[in-house]
């Protein structure tokens, strides 16, 4: 009973936390009219580290700003850094349609290295779900043009960079699964942050972009709102979603981003959507509940993130 609750509390928390990845788009967008996005990117998870630094201590955790086993962290967080500075870096050169399509990919990519790295023998009783799963994201990304043609006419460099990122965070969700630490969800995000913001240093200082951030009040809102809701409470909801639910489980809830980007629009942008859309965002939403529904067969335990860490004698 304690583990089903637990269950369920890790998937509204994956649900609540693909609500606000899909508002980080518009918002993000708004703000790199203010802000570099190197500056930007790295702002955002410094001050989000430093939230969760100061949660740490008004719980009165005493464990040291720096863990004994910092190299797994390191490791680990390299991967979600990658996904983010493609990402920008993908931009340059490929449309935000593209980089859609291409993201949809990021389930799949996860159950095979679910597969890979588990040896997961439930790839085939997700294979159909999220292959419909897939293109019905597509068709909700595309308005119901289901021109996939223009997808493969216009591939360029930045789409080689995002594919490069997805496979990145469907790596992230598997090794944070498989690299599972002893330290509370709470400490374990505050040390993936703390890498990711070090990795993120590293970026902006090899990045050679033109520095700008304005200190206005709209942009400063919208920097607010990408740490609290975007970063803070999505990324410790991923950090205790993925102790619970398989990678493949947690990281379908990216079908749900597009249908969510379209409800968003509908509330505040007045989008024009038809039936098709309508009908591919049903069959993203049955296809996760099913993928949720279904129980998987057990694989080998996880390891713990020490493993990660080199012997010392």
């Amino acid at each position: 009973m304690e583990l089903n609750k637990k269950v369920i509390s890790a998937n509204f928390l994956m649900l609540i936390s693909t609500g606000f990845i899909a508002a980080s788009f518009p918002v993000t967008q708004a703000l790199l009219q203010y802000w570099a996005a190197d500056i930007a990117l790295f702002t955002r998870f410094a001050l989000s580290t430093l939230v969760f630094l100061a949660l740490l201590k008004m719980k009165g955790n005493k464990d040291k700003i720096i863990p004994k086993n910092w190299r797994a962290y390191l490791f680990i967080s390299l991967f979600y850094a990658l996904f983010f500075m493609s990402t920008f870096e993908a931009l340059k050169y490929t449309t935000a349609f593209n980089a859609g399509v291409i993201y949809t990919l990021m389930p799949g990519l996860s159950l095979l290295l679910s597969w890979f790295l588990f040896k997961d023998s439930n790839i085939k009783r997700y294979l159909l779900p999220l292959a419909l799963s897939t293109a019905a994201s597509f068709v909700v990304i595309s308005n119901g043009s289901m021109n996939i043609g223009d997808f493969f006419a216009h591939m360029n460099m930045g789409d080689i960079l995002f594919i490069a990122g997805t496979f990145a965070m469907a790596c992230f969700f598997n090794i944070t699964k498989k690299y599972t630490s002893k330290e509370q969800p709470l400490l374990s995000t505050f040390y993936v942050l703390l890498g990711v913001t070090f990795w993120l240093g590293i970026y902006v200082a090899v990045s050679g972009q033109e520095f700008k951030a304005q200190l206005d009040i709209l942009p400063l809102a919208l920097l607010l709102f990408l740490v609290v809701f975007c970063t803070v409470i999505t990324f410790f909801s991923l950090q205790y979603a993925s102790r619970i639910i398989s990678p493949v489980k947690s990281s379908s809830y990216s079908y749900l981003t597009p249908v969510f980007v379209i409800l968003i629009n509908l509330a505040f942008f007045s989008m024009q959507i038809n039936a098709i859309v309508i009908i591919a965002s049903l069959i993203s939403m049955a296809s996760l509940i099913y993928i949720q529904w279904v129980k998987p067969k057990a694989i080998s335990p996880p390891l713990p993130v020490c493993n990660l860490q080199a012997n010392e004698s």
